[in-house]
């Protein structure tokens, strides 16, 4: 379901914002879907007969013997999408118009949540009747809380609470489709869906949401008996914590185990740290499991009311595994510019016939500047912590003579010698103020020595070569 979401908008206009474009798209899919099933709506001269999927080969009658289309299915999601469109074209013209405008975006999208809601119903209804697989029906169930949350929040007088319970229970089907597996990037479609999701769950929290609570347990048809998250949680051996050199123990709960998923990616990565570039997509997947693992456990610990430096921690160890990587990434980045400058910018054609763009200095300052806003948000877990704040600055001032030293060399290789003559006096400038905040630091001798203060030592030391 989320494949097919996801691939008709990236072809029909949505990652531009062209929702007119993919709502026609999203009517003609319908059409021939309908045609296809043999329950195009008609009636003749007499009195019009609507035909729906209970009308087509395949429907309801059919259904109730094991014989269910897939096709019934598609044509639910499409006019969901259909109407999602429909609601979001409106919200881009609704600017300074009056207020029927946002009350019809509105039950746009509470038409759309009920497509999903049918969808989700069926769904689940062919589990039950071993047709279709529980892993589909899970995605098509986060999909109906996804817009059922939205329409929440595009209410007249919006419900946050209940959006926000929508999109955790979104968010735990997710979880649990992404265990299922599937094979190909079925887990990497769940997880980055969550991921999307977060912005809208924080916006609703923000709005005054009550996020307490254990978290929503499913119980779709053909599921195991549920059981309490302390009998399926509780199982594993307490999870140790360390940040800033305080230690928290988690032995129970949603966010031991996320914790424990978090130290199984990191031990993953740490397996593989020696992988050549040909594993490259493979380590950002690993990263992305870490990084979901640990915004899990931030959740969870944030509903289970825990201690707040137990928060902390967890924000601090997501924000450092971001940027680290994000490190990484970049130096594989410049590594395939440097195989290649004379050619950045570019489609390539690769040994299996697959065409890429090669990397451009930009995509690397890019980066470097996505490091540096990670790293002030790093200084802002723990504000009394001033020698957070001090390496927080050191290693800002080091991103940027990176940045320096990047826009340097791709001057120099453009043959602009001037300009990088003073992008190289800007970042040694930058390095010299990063080296006399860490001179201070170590005379302090208030020093914490961690992953990320080595990693800013190191990335200072190729500035300075």
């Amino acid at each position: 379901a989320l494949e097919a979401v996801r691939s008709a908008q990236a072809l029909h206009g949505v990652r531009h914002g062209d929702f007119t474009r993919y709502r026609r798209y999203c009517s003609r899919r319908t059409a021939r879907l309908l045609k296809s099933l043999g329950a195009q709506q008609h009636g003749g001269r007499g009195k019009y007969v609507k035909r729906g999927l209970s009308g087509a080969a395949g429907g309801e009658e059919e259904a109730s013997e094991g014989k269910v289309d897939a096709r019934q299915l598609l044509v639910l999601l499409a006019n969901a999408e259909r109407a999602w469109a429909y609601a979001m074209e409106i919200k881009g013209e609704a600017q300074g118009a009056p207020r029927a405008v946002g009350r019809h975006a509105a039950s746009r999208m509470r038409r759309a949540a009920a497509w999903a809601a049918e969808l989700a119903k069926r769904a689940a209804a062919a589990v039950a009747r071993g047709i279709v697989q529980r892993r589909v029906a899970l995605e098509c169930e986060a999909y109906h809380r996804h817009l059922a949350g939205l329409a929440a929040m595009e209410a007249a007088a919006p419900d946050w609470t209940a959006a926000l319970a929508q999109f955790r229970r979104a968010r735990a089907a997710l979880a649990e489709a992404e265990a299922l597996g599937g094979g190909g990037d079925a887990a990497q479609r769940c997880r980055q869906f969550a991921a999307e999701m977060e912005p809208s769950m924080q916006f609703c929290e923000y709005k005054g949401g009550d996020a307490s609570g254990p978290e929503p347990v499913l119980t779709l048809p053909g599921a195991a008996p549920a059981t309490s998250p302390a009998e399926d949680e509780a199982a594993g051996a307490p999870v140790t914590l360390v940040w800033r050199n305080a230690s928290h123990t988690l032995e129970a709960g949603a966010a031991r185990a996320a914790a424990a998923r978090a130290e199984e990616a990191a031990a993953a990565l740490a397996a593989d740290a020696d992988g050549d570039s040909e594993d490259e997509e493979a380590r950002m997947e690993k990263w992305d499991a870490l990084l979901m693992a640990y915004s899990d456990a931030q959740a969870a610990a944030r509903g289970a009311g825990l201690e707040e430096g137990l928060q902390m921690c967890l924000q601090g160890l997501y924000l450092e595994a971001s940027i680290a990587r994000s490190e990484e990434l970049t130096a594989a980045m410049l590594a395939r510019w440097e195989a290649s400058p004379e050619c950045a910018g570019k489609l390539v054609t690769k040994k299996d016939g697959k065409a890429v763009r090669q990397v451009r200095m930009a995509d690397v300052v890019h980066l470097l500047e996505t490091v540096s806003a990670t790293t002030r948000q790093l200084a802002e877990v723990a504000r009394d912590d001033q020698v957070l704040g001090a390496e927080c600055v050191a290693a800002e001032a080091v991103c940027s003579a990176r940045r320096g030293v990047c826009l340097a060399r791709a001057h120099a290789a453009a043959g602009r010698l001037a300009e990088a003559e003073c992008l190289l006096e800007f970042a040694v400038e930058n390095a010299g103020r990063a080296h006399q905040l860490f001179e201070r630091l170590d005379e302090s001798g208030n020093m914490v020595e961690s992953a990320h203060s080595r990693r800013v030592r190191v990335e200072l030391q190729a500035v300075d070569a």
